[in-house]
């Protein structure tokens, strides 16, 4: 499950991947004695585009969170061959340094974040991405805030920023499998189902949710043989 989920996030990513080389330094030796970190600006004015009215962006250093590792192969697979998250991390400062209003280099850094488990530095990479991405882009740092927000069980404000990310791009698979982990995450089953279902209506082999679909499904019924036999 783990390998399609890393195939679902690099379609998610799609354009990133494909620009990857135009992006970053792929060539540069870098050397560990030469590590930075990605930050991206962070003084823009609040904006309800940015989504600064909802509480937990506007207390970003309050979130509990912590390293999301499962997005570690992911990163590592940015380049031409595996590397250090550190190293990777490196040319995408360097990238930013050059090209700080870069949309998809402020994903980039934000996924670096999530990986070392800072949400506040991810969420202004984020912010930053969401000031700069084109309408037809806005989908990709969009379900990345929400998928931060939901880890840190700010389902509200995860759930509105998902939906807000389906409104900017209403076939991709995965936002409509995330909005199905939100609301199930609320006990909101016949919601999270609905999102599953229009998931495999997109994707008919998308198992994660045909799993989790399933799991309801039989969690219901044995519900409702419970009621019927007190």
């Amino acid at each position: 499950m783990r390998v399609y989920r890393t195939i679902s996030r690099l379609k998610v990513w799609k354009f990133i991947y494909c620009s990857v080389a135009e992006l970053l330094d792929l060539e540069e030796e870098i050397n560990m004695d030469q590590i930075e970190a990605p930050l991206c600006e962070a003084k823009f004015g609040a904006s309800v585009s940015m989504f600064d009215h909802l509480p937990s962006i506007a207390d970003k250093e309050k979130l509990d969170y912590s390293s999301e590792n499962v997005l570690k192969d992911v990163i590592q697979m940015l380049g031409t061959k595996e590397e250090d998250v550190e190293i990777v991390g490196t040319r995408i400062s360097k990238a930013l340094a050059k090209n700080p209003t870069s949309w998809a280099l402020g994903c980039l850094g934000a996924l670096y974040w999530r990986v070392q488990g800072h949400a506040p530095n991810a969420i202004n990479c984020l912010r930053m991405a969401l000031m700069y991405a084109p309408e037809e882009s806005r989908h990709i740092p969009l379900l990345s805030l929400a998928n931060i927000l939901h880890k840190a069980g700010s389902l509200n404000d995860a759930l509105e920023i998902a939906l807000a990310a389906l409104q900017s791009s209403p076939e991709t698979v995965v936002i409509h499998f995330s909005i199905g982990n939100m609301y199930a995450a609320q006990n909101n089953f016949e919601k999270a189902v609905e999102y599953y279902q229009s998931t495999l209506a997109l994707q008919e082999k998308f198992e994660p949710a045909r799993e989790r679909l399933m799991a309801i499904m039989c969690k219901n019924l044995i519900n409702t043989e419970s009621d019927a036999n007190p």
